[in-house]
């Protein structure tokens, strides 16, 4: 499969309302590249395309989109097992890449619009803040941005580079900051091409069990 063929355009509903809605798009992912490393790495092979994360590494040895979901949904398992909120936000957290692809810097609100119903406020607002938490850690922690992966320091000009003071203390403030941080410092360790993590399967059950708490 080429990455032409993994942007390839496909119509999703505005919202998911069910988990078979989350499933068909996260399934999807497991045939598009991230799109931090995909771009970093067209850069390399004459400035082009998108996307990489998933269930192991693609054809070419890239990550996965599903993948990458997999491996911070599993970081975040280990280092907070009772947190299944969190852990899920881990799995679907750059599900907006996927449905609004190109478009790195509204990821966070796409995803985060298109799993609030389903599984509920706290989700969906980690969904959306990971990516201002990524430009938080920019700005509070000069040394977070030499961890970031090319891809992710390219995304970050799109997405508008470090947060302005105002901005920090602005979302320092908001309910789920501190979580957004967590999660976003899990995505950074969740792109290892090739890492053995469980199946998508694995989550079905944490995801009913999210959704239901929601209905």
């Amino acid at each position: 499969m080429t990455r032409g063929d993994a942007m390839t355009s496909t119509t999703y509903p505005d919202q998911a309302t069910t988990i078979e809605d989350l499933l068909v798009v996260l399934r999807a992912e497991a045939g598009a590249f991230d799109e931090d490393e995909a771009d970093a790495d067209d850069e390399d092979e004459d400035d082009d395309e998108d996307e990489r994360e998933a269930a192991g590494a693609g054809e070419d040895g890239h990550l996965t989109a599903l993948d990458h979901g997999l491996q911070c949904a599993a970081v975040l398992r280990g280092e907070h097992p009772d947190g299944l909120e969190l852990q899920v936000a881990g799995l679907v957290h750059d599900i907006g890449h996927r449905l609004q692809p190109g478009a790195p810097e509204l990821h966070g609100v796409v995803g985060g619009r298109y799993v609030a119903g389903l599984l509920g406020d706290r989700v969906a607002a980690l969904v959306e803040l990971h990516v201002d938490a990524k430009r938080f850690l920019v700005k509070v922690e000069p040394s977070y941005r030499a961890h970031l992966s090319r891809g992710s320091a390219q995304t970050l000009i799109a997405q508008g580079e470090a947060l302005s003071d105002a901005e920090v203390v602005e979302f320092a403030a908001k309910r789920h900051a501190a979580d957004a941080v967590v999660l976003r410092r899990a995505d950074e360790r969740a792109k290892v091409p090739g890492r053995p993590v469980a199946p998508l399967e694995a989550w079905f059950e944490i995801l009913e069990r999210v959704a239901s708490a929601v209905a």
